[in-house]
């Protein structure tokens, strides 16, 4: 599907070529390691905010709207 959303195909009508190795494969590929990309990259930040929220990352940098998550967090954790 996503190779087709390209406008390109994985075999030739009879199925005797390989068609995904021309431009629309590559995007294809492109789109696939940028998902990747941005999900190990997620991956970090979930981290991050975990180990923030139990205590062991002393410092943050993230957005304000993150700050009364950490404070109900911090609240809980102290009681």
């Amino acid at each position: 599907m996503l190779l087709g959303s390209f406008g390109g195909h994985m075999m030739s009508q009879d199925e005797r070529q390989i068609e995904f190795d021309g431009s629309a494969g590559l995007q294809a590929f492109q789109l696939l390691q940028r998902r990747e990309e941005w999900g190990r990259r997620r991956s970090k930040e979930n981290k991050a905010r975990q180990t923030f929220r139990a205590g062991t990352l002393g410092i943050i940098f993230t957005t304000s709207s993150a700050l009364n998550g950490y404070q109900q967090s911090a609240l809980a954790n102290s009681t």
